[in-house]
């Protein structure tokens, strides 16, 4: 084994061991991550694929979510992405956990073979390496699974479409349509569509030294070979979105949520430029620069190093700092959202009506300026004494940046005040914290002045160990922030609410209303202040009803994927909660509702455990009656639209057995255009993640109501003849039995698209394999 390459299996090891180090606690399953979208829907979400699986099912259809939703079309569970598989691991809970920090090792070996290839030496990739992997942007995404996936993929995507247009070998696009492709089998289009800018790019800037366009068409090549790698989760993707209330397009309010600040910019320098993250306390001062007070992206800090070498390269000119530059303006620039008229004349040309949150544009931004970090540095390290020189100085001008910054802190508190304008009673948490900021970024600037200046004195190794030893404890301070730990219990154990429920929770659903009731400002101590998070998990806020078996109704739509049934259903529902109070037992008759989640008055809640809201239980539990979820209409009212849906809902006295069907044809109706009905009971049900099987008796034709959601692939038979299943009280379907006796309905399930795409994707794995197998 030569020099080199055992210099690289030491570096990598390094850099695997100070991220297994700083997770330790994760990985042994003493604590667990939790912070935003994981428990709340990542962990829930991702369990319920498992047991699908392990049920001996393919993952067409989640049950236990919105009266049932698909699944595998859904790019939000990454059904098709081989790493996701790791949840199968015979513990559930190491499976999700080793899935994210995987993740984080994964950034951190494909950013070093990037920087190898691109002839950085090993000193120069490992650190570019470490300050991408435990970066505020990688580490931020640990609460954003896909971008996350996609993410950590990136820069051998990189490296491959690279060294293809470069060398022109086959073996590198193959390899390059693969890497590409597998992130595309992720799902998620913003951080894909990062990736082909990136790539698109770097091919205009070789293509403009060459002369020639072929650089781009190269790059176009490869991105039609990756789409059609990721062909099993494209095709039905979008699908999808066209049945999906994504289709409907956003406003423009939602599209431009999370539109970062321009102050934001000065986080590349101070990690704590806009305040700290903690879940506990709120010392974020930056929050009335956001909608929703807090950035989409935790942080974004790049470490002071990659950010010192950075612009130091950017003053110099040294070679990629025009592409570089080009990059961040870009990412930035679409970043501020709305900010800037950009994004209002994109939406107007209709460009921009289903995308949302600009911040996410910052990943690519963030990625080049440490590509070219790490780049920067190699030359340095290569013995360019000039930019020693100067990194030596933005070091020195940032410590006094940070030092003047601080003293105002310290000596002009109300001009901190008057700056960022936070709550009266958050000053005293905020401004000891701005204070301690500052003090620590005087600090680590000397030190990194002091380091560079004693370059050319130092043995290269030392230099090397110290300034990697810097660049980890510079890291090390955000960590925390930006990964807090609960105890694993708060993951895998059922929370109260899930104890006070039978235990066969099969043949029912659970109302759950407490996201609506959030908005209200009479439970705003179970929605803002300290232990949030316990409150959340006590009240198993949607989805994680789903985790312990429970099947939901009605629960609000995260990530914006239900089917357009579901969310006229949700709507009309709303709307009618507005209007009258007796509003859960209209609903839950149509919705296999037997149980109703509300919060409790909080004062009530909060004395019952004497404030302590770790303990508190914030939601009762109502039952709203037998309300299964097959059973036969005792009347029908025929509507052409939702809207008559809910004009009737509002005047209704009661709608156990009454179906409202979207009937324009009248196939319900006899000769005097009424419905003609008779009487049906069901006998029995079998159900699985896919399929109903179920057996009815009836005195002469019946409409059998079926609440579970709508969708065009679903197929119906009655004893074994395919039937048209009809759409019943909007969200729902139902089908008539035509005639007297027993009856065997059968539904099923299936998504024809996915074995097309299927087929696609592995005739052009092979084609790929192929390409790259070949010795040219």
């Amino acid at each position: 084994m030569s020099g080199e390459r055992r210099t690289d299996l030491l570096a990598l090891a390094i850099l695997t061991a100070i991220i297994a180090v700083f997770f330790i606690d994760v990985l042994e399953g003493r604590n667990a991550l939790y912070l935003r979208d994981i428990s709340h829907y990542y962990y829930p979400a991702k369990h319920v694929l498992r047991e699908i699986v392990l049920g001996g099912e393919f993952p067409y259809w989640n049950p236990l979510l919105a009266a049932g939703q698909p699944m595998a079309a859904n790019p939000e569970h990454e059904v098709f992405y081989p790493l996701t598989w790791l949840i199968l691991l015979p513990s559930y809970d190491f499976g999700f956990r080793l899935l994210l920090v995987l993740h984080i090792q994964i950034s951190a070996w494909t950013m070093y073979a990037l920087l190898r290839s691109m002839r950085n030496s090993p000193a120069a990739a490992f650190i570019g390496a470490l300050s991408f992997a435990m970066g505020g942007v990688v580490l931020s995404c640990l609460t954003l699974l896909p971008i996350l996936f996609v993410l950590a993929w990136l820069p051998l995507t990189c490296l491959f479409t690279r060294r293809y247009l470069l060398e022109r070998r086959p073996r590198d696009f193959g390899l390059a349509a693969m890497s590409l492709g597998l992130q595309m089998l992720v799902g998620e289009p913003t951080t894909v569509a990062q990736t082909g800018f990136l790539l698109g790019a770097y091919a205009i800037a070789l293509g403009i030294r060459e002369r020639s366009p072929r650089p781009l068409l190269r790059v176009a090549l490869i991105s039609v070979a990756a789409l059609a790698v990721a062909a099993v989760m494209f095709l039905p993707a979008v699908d999808h979105a066209a049945d999906s209330v994504r289709a409907r397009g956003f406003t423009y309010e939602v599209v431009t949520t999370w539109s970062a600040p321009l102050a934001r910019i000065g986080e590349l320098l101070f990690p704590h430029f806009l305040g700290h993250h903690n879940p506990d306390v709120n010392v974020f001062w930056g929050a009335r620069l956001y909608d929703r007070a807090t950035p989409f992206f935790m942080s974004i800090y790049p470490g002071l190093l990659i950010a010192v070498m950075l612009i130091a390269g950017l003053v110099l000119r040294v070679r990629g700092a025009a592409l570089t530059g080009s990059i961040l303006a870009v990412s930035w620039l679409l970043a501020l959202g709305s900010h800037t008229p950009l994004w209002r004349w994109l939406y107007d040309l209709g460009l921009a009506q289903s995308v949302r949150y600009p911040e996410k544009y910052l990943l690519m931004g963030v990625f080049a300026a440490t590509v070219f970090g790490a780049r920067v540095l190699e030359q340095m390290l290569a013995g360019d004494d000039r930019l020693r020189r100067t990194a030596m100085r933005v070091a020195a001008v940032i410590g006094a940046l940070a030092a003047v910054l601080g003293a105002i802190t310290m000596l002009q508190p109300d001009l901190f005040v008057r700056v960022w304008r936070p709550r009266a009673a958050e000053v005293a948490e905020m401004l000891p914290r701005a204070r301690t900021s500052w003090l620590v970024a005087v600090l680590f600037a000397a030190l990194l002045a002091l380091l560079l200046r004693n370059l050319p004195m130092t043995r290269r190794r030392i230099w090397i160990a110290l300034v990697a030893l810097l660049v980890v404890l510079d890291l090390g301070l955000v960590f925390p922030e930006l990964t807090p730990r609960m105890p694993a219990s708060y993951l895998n154990e059922p929370p109260p609410l899930a104890k006070q429920l039978p235990a066969n929770r099969q043949p029912w659903r659970l109302l759950h209303a407490i996201e609506w009731q959030s908005q209200d400002v009479a439970f705003r101590p179970y929605t803002i202040g300290t232990d949030l998070y316990w409150i959340r998990r006590h009240a198993m806020r949607p989805m994680m009803p789903a985790r312990w078996g429970i099947r939901s109704v009605m629960e609000v739509d995260y990530d914006q994927t239900a089917l357009r049934a579901t969310t006229d259903f949700v709507e009309i529902a709303y709307w009618l909660a507005h209007g009258r109070k007796d509003w859960p037992a209209l609903i839950a008759p149509m919705a296999n509702a037997r149980y109703l989640g509300s919060y409790e008055d909080p004062q009530t809640a909060l004395a019952r455990v004497g404030g302590d809201r770790r303990r508190v239980q914030p939601v009762r539990i109502t039952v709203l009656g037998d309300n299964p979820r097959y059973f036969f209409a005792e009347r029908v009212v025929p509507i052409r639209a939702p809207e008559d849906f809910a004009g009737s809902l509002a005047t209704a006295r009661s709608t156990k057995g009454v179906a409202y069907v979207e009937d324009r044809r009248s196939r319900l109706s006899g000769q005097a255009g009424l419905p003609v009905l008779h009487r049906g009971v069901v006998r029995g049900v079998r159900e699985t993640a896919n399929t109903a099987s179920i057996l009815v008796e009836t005195e002469g034709r019946a409409l059998l109501v079926i609440s579970v959601t709508p969708h065009k692939y679903w197929r119906v038979t009655i004893d074994g003849a395919e039937t048209e299943a009809l759409k019943v009280n909007v969200g729902f379907q139902g089908v008539v039995i035509p005639t007297a006796g027993q009856h065997i309905v059968e539904m099923r399930y299936r998504n024809p698209l996915i074995a097309i795409g299927a087929a696609i994707s592995l005739l052009s794995l092979l084609a790929l394999a192929f390409i790259t197998m070949r010795r040219l």
